[in-house]
């Protein structure tokens, strides 16, 4: 998978998470008192993150990683790798991560 779809697919994944925060927003106005969360679509977002994993060959989980832990680059990861440090906070470092490009 070229990069302009992985970006495409993160996107997708992005703007949908987006959707659902907005729906919790309203559910919040509507029930200030609730512990309710929504969860609408949570099975497809995990079967489209594994499928997307699939496509590139993600055996570690990255991707799932930088969706649901780094929040798509705003809490970054910094690791080493061949002793050199490098820090996920981007799609296109995701990618490289995965691809074994640590440019």
């Amino acid at each position: 998978m070229k990069f302009k779809e992985f970006d495409q697919a993160m996107q997708n994944i992005q703007s949908y998470l987006d959707e659902r925060k907005k729906l919790t927003a309203v559910l919040d106005v509507i029930s200030p008192t609730s512990t309710g969360v929504v969860e609408f679509g949570g099975k497809f977002l995990d079967d489209y993150i594994a499928l997307l994993s699939y496509a590139v060959n993600d055996k570690s989980e990255w991707i799932a990683w930088y969706c649901w832990e780094c929040d798509f680059g705003t809490k970054p990861l910094n690791i080493i790798i061949n002793k050199k440090p490098h820090m996920i906070d981007s799609i296109q470092k995701l990618y490289n991560i995965i691809n074994g490009k640590y440019g």
